[in-house]
């Protein structure tokens, strides 16, 4: 047996990758599934590798912090994320008031432009968090280059996330909490996949493995995280009542 292809897979084992993404790995370099098993075997028996510890994680205020400053350094991202949205609402606001003739041609056509725009948002989330991740470890990356990334990516994400909803659908089956959990322990599949090439069940395998150990102090920040959203939320709402108010008012005083 190699030491050399040996000290390769210890080093993956170490890293946290699973034994799926070491196998495929290492087929792609030729070795046969007899020398894999093997290699993997002897490796793991001989590795005293460590139980997954607690991670010294930022604190929930600082990662919200860093997103919204990544948000606000990228304003072409945020209108990329939010125009699909944009032009559904805007299309149904136009039929509601009849600005569009409602009929079969019409439906037909409005169906197959909100699939189109649902994929568009998908590609565009993968998009979002390659430049994100991109951004942090080796500095700036232009929208060009997270767009072609996402769309060269897009059928290898599609199946991950389609497992991704097969294994939460099948957890919701078995009553709401177990999807809930299921869906936090593969919350990280998509940046995996991104950072680590994981693809498949190896995507979900990789999170389900960053998060065991971590559940507790990354559970505690997208708390946080959700409460910090829903009080900007509120205000939001509040401010927008407001100024509704305010402009009614004034409409009302100039008619009098």
């Amino acid at each position: 047996m190699s030491p050399e292809l040996q000290q390769a897979v210890k080093e993956r084992v170490e890293l946290g990758h699973s034994q799926e993404q070491i196998t495929a790995e290492l087929r792609s370099a030729g070795y046969d599934d007899q020398t894999i098993a093997s290699v993997y075997n002897t490796t793991v028996s001989s590795t005293d590798t460590p139980t997954p510890s607690s991670a010294e994680l930022p604190a929930a205020t600082t990662l919200f912090k860093q997103a919204w400053t990544f948000a606000l350094s990228r304003p072409d991202l945020l209108s990329l994320m939010v125009l699909p949205t944009l032009l559904i609402n805007v299309g149904a606001t136009a039929m509601e008031l009849g600005w569009i003739p409602v009929g079969v041609v019409t439906v037909v056509g409005a169906v197959v432009g909100v699939l189109v725009l649902i994929f568009v948002q998908f590609l565009l989330q993968l998009t979002f968090a390659h430049t994100a991740l991109t951004t942090q470890q080796s500095g700036e990356v232009t929208l060009s280059d997270s767009w072609n990334w996402a769309t060269s990516h897009v059928w290898p994400w599609l199946w991950v996330a389609t497992l991704s909803f097969c294994v939460v659908f099948g957890g919701f089956m078995l009553f709401i909490i177990p999807g809930v959990i299921a869906s936090f322990y593969i919350a990280f599949a998509m940046y995996a996949f991104i950072d680590e090439d994981a693809r498949g069940m190896s995507a979900l395998q990789r999170s389900r493995a960053l998060v065991t150990g971590n559940f507790w102090n990354i559970l505690s920040r997208f708390v946080v995280f959700i409460l910090i959203l829903l009080g900007l939320s509120i205000v939001a709402g509040i401010a927008i009542a407001l100024l509704a108010a305010a402009l009614g008012a004034v409409g009302s005083g100039i008619e009098a």
